[in-house]
């Protein structure tokens, strides 16, 4: 029973989240299984995850559109080649209409728990309506994470934080009320986020200061127009658009190599590491160069695609300031530094995400009532099978789980394959013949400390990044090539896993023993009636051509 003494809700599967993961997850399952049964839980207003909650001016996405798209639900009129979160979210939408998913869909609901419950082999799954504060359960036979890896907006430890009397927001957690014409706006931070927002709202404020605390590799991208006659072609001439991606995802899978520690990986880091400085030496002022090139190598944190070099040409306007200099507090109506005092009207944190946390601030209980947060501190940091599945927690899989980003191709390309491999392992249960799968308990540990001592050997362990804990744990980049992990969600390796089997399993079990006998006999009957037929028949040859032979020879004796 509910804490409202109403009957807890129940569904097959439940998803927490509803972004690209999750809609992916449920367009999967209908198309491959037909299968319906599963609800989705978001606190934001709407699906679409990271899209729906980042909507600062100049958002768009940094990978080709033509792969950060479903290999499955193919789209032929992007209109650029690294779209705007507008028509992303409104491709998404599209998806979520034709699979008709938007009815299992509840928004601005929060997960704060969920339980497994060993006795009835069920998820528990506590549930707040965020606008009413209501709270009640719902169970499942199978519990998906899909929450993503960047979430959680961080924001920076400083004094006075909470004092500033103007509006303060995170980019993740855009204001759309909030006007920058005219006023003085500082943004603190300088990853992904802060450098496509930046010169969009430079033409709008009086003054726009970027503090930041040390550069980032940011590398000029052509953010081509896709013109009519190209949306004709992708749409029309058969085989064209699969071509082009697979030549994307080529090049970008090409780029994995900058990571290893070797010669060839060295090269690589050079010769992109010489095109980002004579970037900054050709649009920045030269007051700012070293504000710009970092000292660290290229790939040791995540690079900045910077659209048609859209940033570094803003920065000479003369109502931008880019300063490292350090913030000692926030006052009410500006920021103070060691030596200087910086007037605000509006602080924008463009501080990027809390990660190496695997699911966010939802508490995952399993067996024994392990909490999964105490897993994996135990372990030294989150971990997964196979970046999915987690020993005694069952029924429970994360999509783009610890260790599935990239840093160099389409996230929806790894995406599809948990997808891919996700529908496998839950087969047998959807199918009755189980009632639950675990992840053998060796298994995971051997996976993650490989995953872990071939992190060593790779770039972006050498300096401070979100990808990498304070403690030296990666738990948010796989290590190998993204080929390498189709390959492990292709085939999976059943051994690994642990199921408890239902009497329609081994019902089924003897009905294909049975089947497989009963065709094994048919061919070989079928096999002996072919020889003896070929037999007799070979025989009344032989026996027809002696006859002719005799017959000839009597003939000419």
């Amino acid at each position: 029973m509910s804490k409202h003494g109403t009957p807890p809700r129940f569904n097959e599967i439940v998803c927490i989240g509803a972004g690209i993961s999750a809609i992916s997850l449920g367009a999967r399952l209908k198309q491959k299984y037909g299968f319906t049964d599963i609800h989705f839980y978001d606190r934001s207003r709407s699906h679409s995850g990271t899209w729906e909650a980042n909507r600062y001016p100049g958002c768009a996405c940094d990978i080709p559109s033509l792969v950060y798209s479903l290999s499955f639900e193919p789209k032929t009129d992007w209109s650029t080649l690294t779209a705007p979160h507008t028509e992303i979210r409104g491709y998404l939408n599209g998806i979520v209409d034709k699979y008709d998913l938007r009815p299992r869909m509840s928004f601005q609901t929060e997960v704060e728990m969920a339980k497994w419950d060993e006795n009835r082999k069920f998820w528990v799954i506590y549930c707040r309506d965020i606008p009413s504060g209501t709270t009640y359960t719902h169970e499942c036979r199978i519990l998906f994470s899909a929450t993503g890896q960047l979430s959680e907006p961080n924001y920076p430890n400083i004094a006075g934080i909470g004092s500033f009397k103007g509006p303060a927001f995170h980019t993740a957690r855009w204001r759309q009320d909030v006007d920058l014409a005219g006023k003085n706006v500082v943004v603190i931070g300088n990853g992904s986020s802060a450098t496509q927002l930046v010169p969009n709202i430079i033409p709008l404020a009086k003054s726009v200061t970027q503090f930041i605390r040390q550069p980032h590799w940011i590398l000029e991208w052509a953010n081509t127009k896709f013109p009519p006659a190209v949306h004709w072609a992708f749409k029309y001439i058969p085989g064209l658009l699969w071509m082009i991606r697979i030549a994307l995802l080529g090049v970008l899978e090409n780029a994995w190599r900058m990571y290893r520690m070797d010669k060839a990986g060295a090269k690589m880091r050079k010769s992109w590491e010489e095109v980002a400085k004579e970037a900054v030496r050709r649009e920045a002022p030269a007051k700012y160069h070293d504000l710009l090139i970092p000292d660290f190598p290229l790939a040791c944190k995540r690079r900045i695609f910077d659209h048609n070099g859209a940033y570094l040409r803003a920065t000479p306007s003369p109502n931008f300031l880019l300063t490292k200099d350090p913030i000692v507090e926030i006052l009410p109506d500006g920021v103070r530094t060691a030596g200087k005092k910086y007037p605000a009207d509006v602080i924008i944190y463009g501080t990027g995400f809390i990660t190496n946390k695997g699911v966010g601030p939802v508490k995952i209980y399993g067996r024994k009532g392990q909490l999964l947060d105490d897993h994996w501190t135990s372990k030294g940091g989150p971990g997964a099978y196979n970046n999915t599945a987690i020993h005694g927690f069952p029924n429970f899989m994360i999509i783009y789980g610890p260790n599935s980003s990239t840093g160099h191709t389409s996230v929806i390309f790894t995406i599809e394959q948990h997808v891919r491999y996700a529908l496998q392992i839950i087969k047998p249960v959807l199918q009755g013949e189980a009632s639950v799968f675990d992840v053998k308990e060796d298994e995971e540990r051997k996976y993650v400390a490989k995953i872990q001592e071939a992190s060593k050997t790779r770039v972006f362990v050498h300096c401070s990044s979100w990808y990498v804990s304070e403690n030296g744990w990666n738990g948010t980049l796989y290590p190998w090539s993204q080929l390498n992990f189709w390959w492990r969600c292709f085939w999976p390796t059943w051994s690994a896993w642990n199921y408890e089997y239902t009497p329609l399993h081994h019902t089924r079990r003897q009905q294909r023993l049975l089947s497989t006998l009963s065709l094994t006999a048919i061919v070989v009957a079928g096999a002996l009636v072919y020889r003896n037929a070929v037999g007799q028949a070979l025989t009344s040859s032989a026996l027809a051509v002696e006859n002719y032979t005799n017959n000839l020879l009597s003939t000419y004796a």
